[in-house]
């Protein structure tokens, strides 16, 4: 009998990734529109990042952003990916190979202002690891709203910057910036300095003040930074990006960028 070959085996592999990957980005962005467990947020950055764009996804996790951002930038646009949990960055780059996603490069380390090392707490709960909430103990006074958990692990970690990256893999342009971080955004942006001042990426960070506060700041503390690199802060209001002036509870990702009107 004879063989009768597949409709995408006599496609050439570049379609095949290409439409593995369009497909995982499209089922993360539908479960962001109708699901908890997804940020709104991914959906409604198509008019930040471009064809071709340059992105640094922070606290990656298993790829929620990285993914669509890597769809969203297409072969001629890169996205890498820092991820300092072990087990959620070789995650991330099984994933990434599965979906085809051939333009993640995805960095085991941390951000902080410098290079160097350190160490994640990472929280756990009846024995089970709660990785989303790892943070880099650097500079933090304690484990802040994590105290409610009853034990933590400490994870030894590389450390490095968004400059070192930019420097490291000869960027000449960064477009986009999105950090979930623990409450280590400030660290994070002194550590990008350079790549603000040059590039005026925007930015997307999950700032609140139960992580902040253990670093010995305030929430307030981090738009009040970026103002001086010309930065306006915005929230996701009614699917749409709408100014604000200050940092809430109601909300925990803002957008800065120094466009005129993000909406």
């Amino acid at each position: 009998m004879a063989m009768v070959k597949s409709q995408n085996s006599a496609l050439p592999g570049s379609e095949i990734r290409s439409r593995r990957l369009a497909g995982a980005a499209a089922l993360i962005r539908f479960c962001s529109r109708w699901s908890w467990f997804v940020e709104r947020e991914i959906g409604f950055l198509d008019g930040f990042v471009r064809p071709g764009s340059v992105c640094i996804d922070a606290g990656a996790s298993y790829g929620s952003y990285s993914l669509p951002l890597a769809h969203r930038v297409g072969v001629t646009g890169r996205v890498h990916s820092v991820e300092p949990i072990p087990v959620s960055a070789r995650l991330l780059s099984r994933f990434a190979r599965l979906c085809g996603a051939t333009n993640v490069v995805v960095h085991r380390a941390a951000l902080g202002r410098t290079g160097g090392t350190g160490h994640m707490s990472q929280p756990r709960r009846f024995g089970v690891a709660v990785s989303t909430r790892s943070f880099l103990t650097t500079d933090s006074r304690g484990r802040g709203a994590n105290a409610g958990f009853p034990a933590e692990r400490l994870i030894g970690t590389r450390v490095t910057s968004i400059d070192q990256i930019r420097d490291d893999h000869g960027l000449t342009g960064v477009d986009f910036i999105k950090a979930d971080v623990e409450g280590n955004e400030l660290a994070v942006l002194e550590g990008a300095r350079e790549t603000l001042a040059a590039h005026h990426p925007v930015l997307l960070l999950e700032i609140e003040q139960r992580h902040v506060e253990k670093y010995g700041a305030k929430a307030d503390d981090v738009p009040a930074w970026l103002a001086d690199y010309g930065y306006t802060m915005y929230v996701l209001r009614r699917d749409q990006w709408q100014p604000a002036e200050r940092i809430t509870g109601a909300f925990r990702n803002y957008l800065f960028t120094t466009e005129v009107d993000a909406s």
